[in-house]
């Protein structure tokens, strides 16, 4: 009965208020563990989704990698972009460096490669994929082959944007990186088939996935299943880091703004008046939106700016208008 009774307490407006003077450090703890909570399910849907996600919505417009075809003038691109020799090794710095051992490399530690793959898809759109091996010493230098400031659209650079795609894999010494159409084509409302054009990119890192460019076998339907595997991999870090801070955002810093808010606007006419008192208030009505969101999104990961945030907005709301409004306030 006592476990019942404070539980209610946590949760029911008209017991709240009691805990309205505890510390602010056990408030902060209860939106960062929200945060950490709402954060579980990213990783398991993404994991458990990203084919689907993939073969029926051509997430990360992946679909063309996938696609690559067994032809003979692909596959003579592919077998020598394989004879580089590339594969991820585990080095004495205790990390992932990629190693090509057929590439050049000058005094620097420096060596480049690129080539193209060239197919007309079922859609008769001409992909073209550029294949990029940049290799440099992390430790002294930087990358030759920077996205940012060569895959930019420009006539001149991507002709014919009607009837061709354009995409861009590069190897970096830690990395895999894999643009889909250059930056700025969104601009164009270019729509092929159902797809209107814009750009994607992941960036896998090694540690995460390995590499070895001797999975491509020669051939460009094995390069493409492959590259798309990897690429899944290493996207799955990244998409779970960046729903980690999307969580804290919305559960840590979001809440701040709203409860400076409230102060600001009921600190003289409510029985509330302190911004601790709303705070910690705040942090004990975030608990019952958190475990619906939490629910909700093992489901459907994206509805948690709308449920989170209008189910903690309304919810927190209520809770001051009847502490605010209660008889019995003590």
């Amino acid at each position: 009965m006592v476990i019942i009774n404070f539980l209610k307490s946590l949760v029911m407006p008209s017991r709240m208020a009691k805990y309205r003077y505890i510390s602010i450090l056990v408030s902060i703890c209860i939106f960062i563990l929200s945060s950490y909570l709402l954060a579980i399910p990213a990783k398991y849907y993404i994991t458990n989704h990203i084919d689907e996600m993939v073969n029926e919505q051509n997430y990360l417009s992946l679909q063309a990698i996938e696609n690559i075809p067994y032809e003979p003038d692909v596959n003579a691109v592919i077998e020598e972009i394989q004879s580089k020799e590339c594969h991820a090794e585990y080095n004495e710095k205790n990390s992932f460096l990629l190693q090509c051992d057929n590439l050049a490399l000058d005094e620097q530690g420096k060596g480049f490669y690129e080539n193209e793959i060239v197919y007309v898809n079922d859609e008769n759109i001409t992909i073209k994929i550029r294949f990029v091996i940049d290799m440099f010493d992390p430790s002294t230098g930087g990358a030759s082959y920077r996205p940012t400031e060569k895959f930019i659209y420009s006539e001149e650079a991507f002709p014919n944007i009607e009837t061709t795609e354009y995409y861009l894999i590069v190897l970096w010494p830690g990395s895999i990186y894999y643009q889909a159409h250059p930056k700025g084509i969104g601009e164009k409302n270019i729509i092929h088939g159902k797809t209107n054009l814009s750009e994607s990119f992941a960036n896998a890192s090694f540690k995460d996935i390995g590499f070895a460019t001797i999975h491509f076998n020669k051939s460009g339907n094995s390069a493409g299943a492959y590259l798309v595997q990897q690429i899944k991999a290493g996207y799955i870090p990244n998409y779970t880091s960046s729903y980690s801070l999307l969580t804290f955002l919305f559960c840590v810093v979001f809440p701040l703004i709203l409860v400076f808010l409230f102060w600001i606007f009921f600190r003289k006419t409510g029985k509330l008046k302190t911004f601790k008192e709303y705070y910690n208030i705040a942090a004990l009505s975030s608990i019952i939106p958190t475990l619906i969101t939490f629910v909700a999104i093992w489901f459907a990961p994206g509805i948690i700016s709308n449920l989170y945030l209008f189910g903690f907005s309304a919810y927190y709301l209520f809770v001051l208008y009847r502490i605010n409004n209660s008889a019995n306030f003590v």
